[in-house]
C-alpha cells in the first residue's frame, strides 16, 4: 500500500491515522507540516519501506534515529 499526501495539510498530528494502514509500504509527505515529532512515530510501521520528506522539517539526526527502529528503510530528503 502507497499513500501520497504530497503538498497537503499533514501534520504531526494525523501520523497515528497511518497506524491504521499495517500493510503500509510507501509514505510520501514532501511538503507537509511533517516534524521531528511526528517522524519517529512512524518507526513502529515495521511494514514501511520508502518515505520521501523532501521540503520538510524534519532533521537528519531523527531520520537516523528512524532507521534504527527501521533499518531497512529507504528515506528520500
Amino acid at each position: 500500500m502507497c499513500l501520497d499526501p504530497d503538498g497537503t495539510i499533514i501534520s504531526d498530528a494525523a501520523i497515528s491515522l497511518f497506524q491504521r494502514f499495517p500493510t503500509l509500504r510507501e509514505l510520501w509527505l514532501e511538503q507537509t507540516a511533517i516534524t521531528d515529532d511526528g517522524f519517529i512515530d512512524l518507526g513502529t510501521l515495521k511494514s514501511l519501506e520508502f518515505v520521501s520528506i523532501v521540503d520538510t522539517e524534519v532533521t537528519q539526526y531523527v531520520v537516523e534515529k528512524l532507521r534504527s527502529f527501521l533499518p531497512k528503510i529507504e528515506i528520500s530528503m
